[in-house]
């Protein structure tokens, strides 16, 4: 079944994000705008994910994902969605172990980073810079998402910063992952490499304020066993083997291994 979605959403715990990104907001524009499934994404921490949960559950509103954005050793932005609440809160508590830049906020030049209820009302403000980079490479990004039951996607890596091809200046097939990001700009051609290359795509709005969420159009639409948190991350983690023969140049070119059929046919020898 198709379901609409909107992957990655900041609060106001994330520092570049409106004071009025908050549990209720969200929801209600969410339910408005006919959205099935959407993720809470702030800076390295999963830390309103359940006030958004609850306050979704009390208005009848949509899935919510539990989840992240870290910014991994390199100062890359990766999505990690998680198949469920402590599985989140599990890897959150991981990253603050991790260790990494740490930087002192300051409100009045930064911004706050607020932990709010379901309600709505602030039940904390953090004190450090959550979106510094942590010690984890990119490397090792998408087993750290597996560990906790989640699964880790290169955030807008069309973006000339903070993404994998803006740091990195290329997407390696061998960093593990399925399925990545793309911007609402994405060129065609990155688009269609990235298909014959067996990723999943998803499109979000990776908003920082209530206008800019997505809304309910084919360009953020996903297939689905039912509407599940583990439907949804098994989907994400399976690539998309829609092109098991792709021309022979392209492999010649991008391919670090034999294509599928390929080593099916070695097999089968």
């Amino acid at each position: 079944m198709k379901y609409y979605y909107d992957l990655h959403i900041h609060t106001a715990l994330s520092l570049c994000a409106d004071d009025d990104m908050t549990p209720c907001n969200i929801t209600g524009l969410s339910l408005l705008s006919n959205l099935d499934i959407i993720a809470v994404t702030d800076h390295n921490s999963a830390g309103n994910a359940e006030s958004v949960i609850k306050a979704s559950r009390a208005k009848n509103g949509p899935l919510v994902v539990p989840g992240m954005e870290v910014t991994t050793l390199e100062e890359i932005h990766v999505l990690m969605l998680f198949d469920s609440l402590d599985g989140a809160i599990t890897a959150t508590d991981e990253i603050k172990t991790l260790g990494g830049v740490k930087i002192k906020n300051n409100p009045e030049k930064y911004g706050r980073q607020l932990y709010m209820d379901e309600n709505d009302n602030i039940t904390g403000e953090e004190g450090f810079v959550l979106s510094a980079a942590v010690n984890l490479s990119i490397d090792d990004a998408a087993f750290f998402a597996k560990r906790f039951g989640g699964v880790c996607i290169p955030a807008h890596i069309d973006a000339p910063s903070y993404s994998v091809i803006g740091v990195l200046g290329y997407l390696s097939d061998e960093l593990g992952f399925s399925t990545v990001e793309l911007t609402k700009r994405a060129d065609e051609k990155l688009v269609l490499d990235l298909k014959n290359r067996g990723y999943n795509i998803i499109q979000d709005s990776d908003s920082h304020f209530l206008g800019a969420l997505n809304e309910r159009d084919a360009d953020n639409s996903i297939e689905l066993s039912e509407l599940s948190l583990k439907a949804l991350i098994k989907k994400l983690s399976v690539n998309n083997l829609s092109n098991l023969t792709p021309h022979p140049v392209y492999v010649f070119f991008h391919y670090s291994h034999p294509t599928l059929l390929q080593r099916i046919r070695k097999i089968s020898t």
